[in-house]
């Protein structure tokens, strides 16, 4: 404004002024917008700049319960592997035992046959012996009347000595 003021008091020499202060006038104006630009600018970069603070903390809160999560799926897998191994054991320990049993059935098995083997050999032979002791009696029988003839026979001898002859 000051410079618009020397070039009216200068007359016809200040035309040069003239010229100089509109430009500094269209300066400061545009130099005014280019302010209110970069306020305009530095505001929505600071509104923006806060709500991306407040995505930001968002964000880390988010990743804070994932890693949480990550904790707690990392120790349910740890839980599951250590129930597994202990299961396998066990299944191992069982198939062991049912091995056990299966051998056991077996032994039993073979040992029932051989007693019933052994029970139809002694059976045989009892039928054999009760035979051979039925055949003992009768002949025992007929040996007592033999016995007695013979004791008879030998009274006769010890009574009745032989004849000389």
């Amino acid at each position: 404004m000051n410079a618009s003021v020397e070039a009216a008091r200068a007359g016809q020499h200040g035309a040069g002024f003239k010229v100089v202060a509109q430009e500094v006038r269209r300066l400061a104006g545009r130099s005014a917008e280019a302010s209110q630009e970069a306020r305009n600018l530095i505001d929505n970069g600071t509104t923006f700049g806060s709500a991306g603070n407040e995505i930001a903390a968002q964000v880390a809160q988010e990743f804070e319960k994932i890693q949480t999560k990550i904790v707690e799926l990392n120790s349910a897998v740890t839980q599951i592997v250590s129930a597994s191994q202990s299961e396998k054991t066990e299944a191992h320990d069982i198939s062991l035992g049912v091995d056990k049993v299966s051998q056991d059935v077996t032994a039993t098995a073979s040992a029932s046959e051989q007693i019933a083997a052994s029970a139809a050999s002694l059976s045989a032979d009892s039928q054999t012996l009760v035979a051979t002791i039925e055949t003992f009696r009768a002949t025992s029988n007929s040996m007592r009347g033999v016995e007695t003839q013979a004791v008879f026979l030998q009274e006769l001898q010890n009574n009745y000595p032989p004849c000389a002859a």
